[in-house]
């Protein structure tokens, strides 16, 4: 997890949320610019610069970037992640020394600064070519702590997290590497016979244990015996296995999924059994 300032090029002013002294953010409060104070309202949090990533704010990380969909141009403001990926999912496509960020699920639009002065509204707009869809990227901080995105590219996510749903699935292209969410020991792998019901509705799969809790692969390609073995030691970002659709998946994707606590079974499936269930995005920078 990094976090940033995100500077506009065109005006050297702060991506901001409007107010002062935030210390709780409201659905569709609004973003701008303004000078950099290195206030809260001032720094994001992003898991990496790369497709289909949230822009949390600091303020309260459950809080990302999102478009307002009405009008030619699309209001910047923020609003939960949970349950509205497909608004909140950004791409940062590098352009020389800077970013252009983008609305990973509508592609023509970028993130638009619409003047050059305090309190200048935010906007996602078609692409002009023009320097105040320029970004500069400044890191405030890094951290190992936090859940990364288990996926660097991916189309969509195709469910979210519910009370019937314990878990994130990322629709993505067969193949697509998997990365571990964080750093940890393989503590199961399910090598997948076929059938679709009880533990088989997994797929092949991989639990992970970490510090504070487990996280849980599903659907992979094939058994991911060429990634990973039980009892090794992982570091984040290290690729487990690939996409794909084995179990009970209609289409190509990963189910990630998360558990709190500190205890679970050693090489056994019924370590799903153990600790809390909790929303991957919850936990992610």
């Amino acid at each position: 997890m990094a976090i940033y300032k995100i500077v506009s090029v065109s005006a050297n002013k702060c991506l901001n949320i409007y107010g002062s002294n935030i210390t709780s953010l409201s659905n569709n409060q609004n973003v701008t610019l303004w000078s950099d104070s290195g206030s809260t309202e001032q720094k994001w949090s992003i898991s990496s610069l790369g497709s289909g990533v949230y822009v949390r704010s600091q303020v309260n990380t459950n809080f990302g970037l999102n478009a307002y969909r009405s009008g030619t141009n699309w209001n910047c403001d923020v609003y939960p992640v949970s349950g509205n990926e497909t608004d909140a999912a950004v791409t940062f496509e590098k352009s020389g020394s800077y970013y252009k960020i983008r609305l990973t699920n509508y592609s023509g639009r970028y993130l638009t600064a619409g003047g050059t002065g305090d309190g200048a509204n935010v906007y996602w707009a078609a692409a002009t070519g023009a320097n105040n869809q320029l970004w500069n990227m400044v890191t405030v901080s890094t951290s190992a702590s936090g859940l990364r995105c288990p996926l660097d590219s991916y189309n969509s996510i195709s469910q979210g997290y519910s009370s019937s749903h314990l878990g994130i699935d990322y629709a993505a292209a067969q193949y697509t590497p998997i990365k571990a969410a964080q750093a940890g020991k393989v503590i199961y792998m399910q090598n997948w016979t076929g059938g679709t019901s009880n533990w088989a509705s997994m797929g092949h799969c991989v639990y992970i244990q970490h510090s504070d809790g487990m996280t849980i692969y599903m659907h992979m390609n094939e058994y991911p015996s060429s990634y990973v073995y039980v009892g090794k030691t992982v570091s984040k970002g290290d690729t487990i296995g690939r996409v794909g659709t084995s179990g009970n998946s209609t289409g190509y994707h990963l189910h990630f999924g998360y558990k709190r606590g500190t205890s679970f079974t050693y090489n056994s499936v019924n370590a799903y059994n153990e600790g809390t269930w909790a929303n991957p995005l919850n936990y992610m920078a």
